[in-house]
């Protein structure tokens, strides 16, 4: 190890070598601590015409924090050789905690005895800009919602300095002095200018026996005011004595990136537009301006004034439907908001602005929202509308509705059917979330379910999180027709006192591909059926594949069947880790139609007090194909509590966990 450590410093000798260790204080131009450098700068240590240079840097910033720079050049003596003149250019890189820059930087030097000249360029690269996703709101002002951010942008710089020395022969020590300007160029982010500032710069450093040396720098500009530093550090390796010192001294530049940092005060911008969103407010106690100052007093009022990507924000008013009691006709990309439940938007979070306190509308001739496209609906209080509280319109192919309450419809609490004519055409994400809804499809007459979704090919649809009683009015919770590569998510759940079925999904006889996930909900009404799994019929083609998931829900008190699944494509099922609650003889039931292609059930870990039926209505038994241990009906009824009925007797395969299931 002692040899190795001989050479290397035998090496250095070689080369005008410098390893110097350094700490700096405190806050300097776009940088907020102090640092630690260890650096390194190779310069030949014999005469020649010209001098490569190597120089290295690696900064840790008191809070951790990395920066680092990395360069090369090379000077050219002349004048017996009284001065010399350089060339160089750096790499820099800078850790800012809250994004990463990287930074060129070109340099020029005139150097002699006493003086030196230097013009220093510093160029960042790519991810110059940041905007922090913590944005705060402020404020409703007019149309728009004030919001804080901070923003952060590193800043093209140039500089020119002007040093002197001053050299005691007789006693090793050395004073350096200069005085210099830079500029700050200009940099925005998010319509925020920063940078566009002259500073300038006078430092003074004291070296002793080439070893040691301490030192202040001075800085003023109009963004990072006055500056004031300390720097002390030790030279590692001896000097060379072979060349001039003013040759062998090392690249003086600014070592850090300069990072602007400002907290913005402004309307919070709608990223698709590029442009602030603007708010349309809705208040039946206020006047007739739609601003935040003076809402309108009516839905009409808003509707007509409004413009695609608008936001209608609602108070409660006077807490009745006066004003909001003529449905609202939604504009594409538009959002219903109420001031009672938290609005995020952009990066941001606007607060209920009376929390707990939900608008209520209706119509008393229609409609209570009728969709466009890209609507969302939240914290709205929809009750009592005279057709369907929410309809699609038949041209919503994605939408959001969320924190609502939705009650008391004539017809449907959210309508699909009216997409019937256009459904093949109404590809998008239809999500219906942590909603309360009661007593809807007080008309009857079959036209009475809470959720209607129709959902176009290649759709995502989402039912998660809602609190559904049906009151002993409604028929179902969710009734959904699906079509082909639809994936499709019925979760987490609480279904009560519906009239027929908890859960009613149709798969259109086109639905190739579909996935159906019903997974954690609660079905407890006092019904016929907990879930409904069926062909939309007549059925016209036989295709497939599809798979349907049912895994962890609850089924309780339902006066017929719990789960019935029919299949008429070829259909893998997953029906796993369900409770079953009720005492029925024909609990769970999977049935093949006749004209089916095929299923393939894996069924797992389910409790049922009652049995579970295969019935196989194609005559083939090898359609009916499911998996269990040792490929056997005893094999299931370890698996599985309850007990077990295939009819026609002989007409289902088991086959071993994992086997492949034919298309």
């Amino acid at each position: 190890m002692i040899k190795y450590v001989t050479l290397l410093l035998g090496a250095t000798t070689l080369f005008s070598s410098e390893a110097v260790l350094k700490h700096r204080e405190h806050n300097g131009v776009g940088y907020d601590t102090g640092y630690t450098t260890l650096s390194t700068f190779l310069l030949p240590d014999q005469d020649r015409p010209i001098y490569p240079m190597f120089d290295g840097r690696v900064h840790v910033f008191d809070d951790g924090k990395f920066a680092a720079n990395i360069g090369g050049g090379m000077r050219m003596p002349f004048g017996n050789p009284d001065w010399a003149l350089g060339a160089n250019f750096f790499y820099d890189y800078r850790d800012d905690g809250a994004f990463q820059v990287n930074q060129l930087g070109p340099g020029l030097e005139l150097l002699n005895r006493f003086l030196d000249f230097r013009l220093n360029g510093y160029i960042p690269l790519k991810s110059t800009k940041f905007k922090s996703n913590n944005t705060t709101f402020l404020r409703f002002q007019g149309h728009q919602a004030i919001v804080k951010n901070s923003l952060r942008a590193a800043l093209p710089c140039v500089e020119g300095e002007i040093g002197s020395r001053y050299v005691n022969t007789n006693v090793p020590l050395e004073v350096y002095g200069s005085l210099g300007s830079y500029y700050l160029f200009s940099n925005k982010v998010d319509r925020t200018d920063f940078g566009r500032a002259w500073g300038g710069t006078a430092s003074a450093t004291l070296e002793i026996i080439d070893r040691f040396f301490a030192g202040i720098d001075l800085t003023y500009d109009r963004i990072f005011r006055w500056t004031v530093q300390g720097v002390a550090g030790i030279n590692l390796l001896p000097k060379p004595k072979q060349i001039p010192k003013f040759l062998s001294q090392p690249i003086m530049r600014n070592e850090i990136i300069p990072i602007q940092k400002r907290k913005q005060r402004a309307p919070l911008i709608n990223p698709a537009t590029h442009e602030p969103f603007k708010f349309v407010f809705v208040n039946n106690q206020s006047g007739s301006n739609g601003t935040f100052e003076d809402p309108f007093p009516t839905l009409l009022e808003a509707q007509a004034a409004s413009s695609p990507r608008d936001i209608i924000y609602m108070y409660p008013g006077d807490g009745t439907t006066t004003g909001y009691d003529a449905g609202y006709n939604m504009r594409a990309w538009q959002v219903l908001q109420g001031s009672g439940t938290d609005l995020p938007l952009a990066g941001a979070v606007i607060p209920a602005q009376t929390p707990g306190q939900m608008p209520i509308m209706t119509n008393l001739a229609g409609n209570g929202i009728t969709l466009e496209d890209f609507n969302i609906i939240r914290g709205i209080h929809v009750n009592g509308a005279t057709t369907n509280n929410i309809t699609d319109g038949g041209v919503a192919g994605s939408y959001l509705i969320e924190h609502c309450r939705i009650a008391d419809s004539q017809l449907f609490a959210i309508d699909g059917t009216a997409a019937l004519g256009t459904i093949f055409d109404l590809t998008g994400s239809k999500i219906v979330r942590s909603n309360e809804f009661y007593g809807n499809g007080i008309a009857g007459g079959g036209e009475d379910s809470d959720v209607v979704i129709l959902a176009a090919p290649n759709s995502i649809v989402r039912v998660q999180d809602n609190y559904m009683d049906g009151q002993g009015v409604t028929t179902s919770a969710v009734l959904s027709v699906v079509l082909d590569n639809v994936d499709m998510r019925v979760e987490r759940n609480y279904s009560t006192r519906m009239i027929n079925s908890d859960a009613a999904i149709q798969r259109f006889n086109q639905g190739d591909n579909a996935f159906i996930l019903v997974s954690q909900n609660q079905f407890v009404s006092n019904c016929s059926s907990g879930l409904i799994f069926f062909p939309l019929i007549p059925i016209s083609l036989i295709n497939g594949p599809g798979e349907l998931h049912i895994e962890e829900n609850l089924f309780n008190n339902h006066t017929g069947t719990s789960m019935t699944v029919q299949v008429d494509t070829a259909t893998e099922v997953t029906c796993s880790l369900n409770q079953i609650l009720n005492i029925n003889l024909d609990n769970v039931r999977f049935n093949l139609t006749p004209s089916a292609s095929q299923i393939c059930l894996t069924l797992e870990n389910n409790t049922n007090p009652g049995s579970y039926t295969f019935l196989n209505q194609t005559g083939d038994s090898a359609k009916f194909q499911v998996q269990a241990p040792n490929a056997s009906l005893s094999g299931l009824q370890t698996q599985n509590t309850g007990t077990f009925v295939v009819t026609p007797a002989g007409t289902t395969t088991f086959v071993q966990p994992g086997t492949i299931c034919p298309q």
